[in-house]
């Protein structure tokens, strides 16, 4: 998440929905935790939290996961399941970059 930081974001001021699309390497479907561990750093180091502050026009994130090796979404009912964790990070920086307060924000 940190090749997109606050800073590239904020001179977008009427940007009002942002996606992000994340590449989920294979390993991580038996290592979700890996995942999450390296996705929330890069959320810390982009400074991801709250965007709402300065992009008030802001109405909606959502993260996207596609897998590397066939670049298709990584859907709930697909071939490729994700992991319970990695669905309880997209949840929660989703909420965290929209200002919302999360207690699992600590992971």
């Amino acid at each position: 998440m940190n090749f997109c930081t606050r800073n590239h974001l904020l001179r977008f001021k009427g940007l009002i929905t942002l996606q992000y699309v994340l590449d989920v390497e294979s390993y991580y479907g038996t290592d979700p935790q890996a995942f999450v561990n390296d996705e929330e750093e890069g959320f810390r180091d982009a400074k991801l939290r709250n965007l709402v502050e300065e992009l008030s026009q802001l109405r909606s994130v959502s993260i996207t996961l596609v897998t590397s090796s066939r670049e298709q979404p990584m859907l709930e009912g697909g071939t490729e399941p994700v992991p319970g964790p990695i669905k309880a990070w997209i949840a929660s920086a989703e909420r965290r970059m929209m200002g919302m307060e999360d207690p699992q924000s600590a992971q």
